[in-house]
């Protein structure tokens, strides 16, 4: 027990001469090793809007050995977002991200520098070009009428109508139809592509031992994530 109480207490100590060195947000109290973790609760949205309220519009909180600066006004948004845009254009690198994006180097999660500009530059002018765009105006015609005869068919078959799972079909097949040249919906309007997606975005949310602890990565093989994101990968 002597080694761990000595690591903890010199961990301790640097992060009490780093936060006496640098003038840094307000923040709560906070736990060793797990720091604030324990402040988010079952409803991190609500935790958060509660802690700005006493400690302010910028707050740092720790959640592992990860700080995080919450932003809780859309005065400081401002000043974040557009004043000094330059300084909190990088997003970190997630796990998720380094397994489903090639280690982050599309333009949602690549660094703010050359590199990024140029994929910026290339998916402005050869994907997202008014020209492109309306080139592909057959294909999301196409998927709106569809949309709308299942609605027709629907309504003459009295069934309920789930709009929201018709529209993320709509887009996802003109995604699919416009990146890869076909549609991958089966049957009873199911998508392959869609359920896909979906996986990956619930994965993107899913809590990772890595992201909060680095050297603790090996949990994640534990537990399965890892696994989960080489196979949808």
């Amino acid at each position: 027990m002597a080694l761990p109480s000595m690591v903890l207490e010199w961990f301790e100590n640097q992060q009490r001469t780093v936060a006496r060195s640098t003038k840094l947000p307000p923040a709560p109290p906070k736990l060793p090793i797990i720091g604030h973790l324990h402040c988010l609760g079952t409803l991190p949205h609500r935790s958060l809007e509660a802690l700005s309220r006493k400690y302010g519009s910028l707050m740092l909180l720790h959640l592992g050995y990860t700080p995080t600066l919450v932003v809780s006004s859309a005065d400081m948004g401002r000043e974040i977002m557009k004043t000094h845009d330059g300084i909190f254009a990088n997003r970190p690198i997630t796990t998720a991200a380094k397994e489903f994006l090639y280690g982050g180097k599309d333009v949602a999660f690549a660094p703010h520098g050359e590199y990024w500009r140029q994929v910026r530059k290339m998916c402005v002018i050869d994907l997202l070009s008014v020209k492109r765009v309306r080139s592909f105006r057959f294909v999301r015609d196409e998927e709106i009428r569809n949309m709308a005869h299942k609605i027709k068919q629907a309504c003459d078959m009295r069934r309920d109508v789930n709009l929201s799972d018709l529209i993320a079909g709509v887009t996802n097949n003109v995604i699919s139809r416009v990146a890869l040249g076909r549609s991958f919906e089966g049957e009873h309007g199911r998508s392959e592509y869609s359920e896909l997606t979906k996986d990956v975005m619930q994965l993107f949310g899913k809590f990772s031992m890595e992201d909060m602890f680095p050297s603790l990565g090996w949990v994640d093989v534990l537990t399965g994530l890892k696994r989960k994101n080489e196979k949808d990968f």
